[in-house]
């Protein structure tokens, strides 16, 4: 018998739980309702959040701002300390921001032309 393991030799638990099984049944049926949601993506995930700054003014304006930002930013490591390069390629992003502006501008008064008619 030297051999047998402790488990063998262990009394049978004779401890009550205050709970009932229907209770336990209930309550567990509740938690998974509502937990492989919150557990897939912690409540929001970043599309999430970009779409509701992107339809406020105050967004429009923070996201219009960072991208100005990293623009400036891309052309200081561009333009490696040099005035001419850095001005002409913010020049040259300049006039073609301003060109794609204008032609989507023209696309949608075309587009509400035709629904307008």
């Amino acid at each position: 018998m030297p051999n047998q393991s402790r488990s063998s030799t262990r009394k049978p638990s004779t401890r009550k739980t205050s709970t009932s099984r229907k209770s336990t049944k209930s309550t567990r049926a509740k938690s998974t309702k509502t937990t492989p949601k919150a557990s897939a993506n912690n409540g929001s995930t970043f599309s999430d959040v970009f779409y509701i700054v992107r339809n406020t003014l105050a967004g429009r304006i923070l996201i219009a701002i960072l991208l100005v930002l990293a623009l400036v930013g891309l052309n200081l490591l561009l333009s490696l300390n040099s005035f001419n390069r850095f001005f002409t390629l913010l020049g040259a992003e300049l006039v073609i921001g301003i060109l794609v502006f204008w032609v989507v501008y023209l696309f949608r008064e075309r587009n509400r032309d035709q629904e307008d008619t």
